[in-house]
């Protein structure tokens, strides 16, 4: 989190090479499983591998089948409906009068924003990604779908067994509290690194940058 302009989508799009970093490096990795610079990875390998979910939900005029399967185009109809389910898209699909075979017009124009990233967030989780960033992907969504969304990506990943990363780019302090870490920007830099009480605690910019009285 951090205030506009601190480089906190500038860093979502660096980690599928959207944009390249002009000094320094960046791994990805694990201290157990070792730490790679991410010049060294097949560029198509790691777009796989790392999906980023902007705010600005992208859907092309086709049906709503072909706009999940970009991620996964070999999905089958029952992993659609269970990557909708996921994303809590259950109600968007009973109102679509044709299901998986219904067009969704230029920019998904009969979608509202939040049935969007809804529709956005199925994908992703389609592509099985290593790593998820939510670059204030759930913005238009209430706090209960919010939460509902987020629990069922955790327990995806935990019943899956993978080893997974959700990187949630927000100002919203529903979203913030259900994060297990969170990263403060400012000026281009991670300036705090903790949990939710640990920063409120000790951070006043924290507080400032929440609305919460240092009282």
């Amino acid at each position: 989190m951090g205030a506009t302009g601190t480089g906190k989508s500038l860093l979502a799009s660096l980690l599928p090479r959207l944009s390249d970093v002009t000094s320094g490096r960046l791994l990805l990795g694990s201290d157990s499983a070792g730490w790679q610079d991410i010049h060294q990875l097949n560029l198509d390998e790691l777009r796989r591998r790392v999906h980023v979910v902007p705010q600005e939900s992208f859907v092309f005029s086709d049906t709503l089948a072909a706009n999940l399967r970009l991620s996964a185009p070999g999905a089958s109809d029952q992993q659609l409906l269970h990557a909708l389910r996921l994303a809590a898209s259950e109600e968007v699909l009973e109102r679509l009068p044709q299901g998986l075979g219904t067009p969704l017009g230029d920019r998904g124009v009969t979608l509202s924003g939040g049935q969007r990233q809804r529709l956005s967030l199925a994908r992703a989780l389609l592509g099985e990604p290593d790593i998820i960033c939510l670059d204030d992907a759930t913005s238009a969504l209430d706090a209960i779908s919010e939460r509902q969304v987020l629990n069922n990506m955790r327990r995806l990943l935990r019943d899956q067994g993978r080893v997974s990363t959700l990187l949630v780019i927000s100002s919203k302090l529903s979203t913030i509290l259900l994060a297990d870490r969170v990263l403060m920007l400012q000026d281009g830099k991670i300036t705090a690194n903790g949990t939710h009480a640990e920063l409120l605690k000790n951070h006043p910019d924290y507080r400032d940058l929440l609305g919460i009285d240092h009282g």
